[in-house]
């Protein structure tokens, strides 16, 4: 008995193997077929129409009225969040943060007009022979070099007989 029963089950393997390719085959038409009938009983031409309209469409409405729905859970929510977080925020921050940023705007100010240079001349008897006295100053973003130094008060004198 025991020896009959391996041989049903041998088999049964051997046949499931030999028949497994035509199984497959078997399998691939009838799922061929399902979609066939399925296509033309929706009218369905293409995937991208009717994943367009069937799929992509009822997607986004399902989000919509899911996040209409949901609108009172979202708000209460956020209000916990709110609650939650608003010991810990320090008005100090908040105010260094500004700061910050003003101190950034005013750099970036600075480095657009580069350098602003202020000429006060006085005329008149002067400590230097009764020539002109001039003040010149220089304001920049940045330490000048000497050499940039005498670069910008040239330049100034070059300017100052046209003022």
């Amino acid at each position: 008995m025991p020896q009959i029963g391996r041989n049903v089950i041998k088999g049964m393997q051997q046949g499931l193997s030999e028949l497994t390719p035509d199984l497959l085959t078997q399998a691939q038409s009838i799922a061929d077929s399902i979609k066939a009938t399925i296509q033309g009983a929706l009218d369905i031409h293409s995937p991208s129409r009717w994943g367009k309209k069937m799929i992509g469409h009822n997607l986004v409405k399902g989000i919509i009225i899911g996040l209409a729905d949901m609108k009172s859970d979202a708000i209460k929510a956020a209000e916990r969040v709110a609650e939650w977080i608003q010991p810990h925020v320090e008005v100090s921050d908040i105010i260094n943060d500004i700061n910050g940023a003003i101190d950034a705007i005013q750099t970036e100010i600075e480095h657009k007009v580069k350098v602003d240079v202020d000429v006060n001349g006085e005329g008149g008897q002067g400590t230097n022979g009764g020539g002109v006295h001039q003040v010149v100053n220089l304001h920049s973003p940045t330490p000048l070099s000497p050499s940039e130094n005498a670069r910008e008060l040239k330049r100034v004198a070059q300017q100052i007989p046209f003022r």
